[in-house]
């Protein structure tokens, strides 16, 4: 019992969050393979999540800044951890020389420090390719 308080205590909430988060992509990618689904489907569901640490999220530069009136300050790099999710369904079905394509996903970023870059990203796309003849 006391040796698994030691382990609980060095872990740490930042590196039992990581923990979590990779325990969970093994276990969806795990589940999506299970379901069989492959490129050749016609409609395809997808999902993901991720963490990282951003050791510079405002990209300040490491040195000194010069102030207008010749003063200077230090920038520190701001640092924080990242949590990401999507989920998304794609469509791609052929017609004799046509094929229609089309995709669209949600997802999620969330910033454990600065709450205010939070955000819900949407993205979708849609094509029709086609062909007129064999030569063309």
């Amino acid at each position: 019992m006391i040796s698994t308080l030691r382990v609980r205590a060095r872990v740490g909430p930042r590196r039992s969050m990581v923990l979590l988060a990779s325990v969970l992509e093994i276990m969806f990618a795990g589940f999506a393979h299970s379901a069989g689904a492959d490129q050749a489907d016609v409609i395809n569901a997808f999902a993901g999540t991720g963490l990282i640490r951003d050791s510079n999220v405002f990209r300040y530069p490491d040195a000194a800044v010069v102030l207008p009136g010749g003063g200077s300050v230090f920038l520190p790099a701001e640092s924080d951890a990242i949590r990401n999710a999507y989920l998304g369904v794609a469509l791609d079905k052929a017609f004799g020389r046509q094929r229609v394509q089309a995709n669209y996903s949600i997802g999620t970023i969330r910033y454990q420090r600065f709450s205010y870059l939070d955000y819900d990203p949407q993205s979708g796309r849609a094509a029709w390719i086609w062909q007129a003849g064999n030569r063309w």
